[in-house]
């Protein structure tokens, strides 16, 4: 749940096959990462979730043509690239937004937010990590 607002979902970048396709990424908007991930490892059960950032529905067109002008789309909302200048491109795009959007008010009252959108990413991404990790425990105990 978003401390922000409940007008926030998530953006997130999934690796789909990471061992033999590192570089084959799918990226989309979703209420519910945990869901979307499920979902995804139906698939393929060696996804990981690379990251994740607050987002509102709105900015997903917006972020997906941010981070994906200029490499290869393998399909819907599957692209090819290097997946680190992605997240790098995404994660400076979400702070920019989310640090101008409209319902966050920097004065002098919550002159944090920074610091709030900060902490808050460092739990999520400990959040993502659990869950793959999690996720990575059951797979293997299904292929013995």
């Amino acid at each position: 749940m978003h401390p922000f607002s409940k007008d926030y979902g998530y953006f997130y970048l999934i690796q789909l096959q990471p061992e033999s396709r590192p570089d084959e990424f799918k990226i989309g908007y979703s209420k519910n990462y945990e869901r979307k991930m499920y979902e995804c490892w139906i698939f393929c059960p060696q996804a990981i979730l690379v990251s994740v950032w607050p987002c509102k529905q709105e900015w997903e067109s917006d972020a997906v043509i941010h981070a994906t002008n200029d490499i290869l789309q393998v399909s819907n909302r599957v692209y090819r690239g290097d997946i680190n200048l992605i997240i790098e491109k995404l994660h400076n795009f979400f702070e920019d937004t989310f640090l101008n959007s409209d319902t966050i008010m920097i004065n002098e009252e919550n002159l944090d937010v920074f610091n709030d959108y900060n902490n808050y990413m460092v739990s999520l991404l400990r959040e993502v990590k659990l869950l793959n990790d999690r996720h990575s425990v059951e797979y293997l105990f299904r292929l013995e």
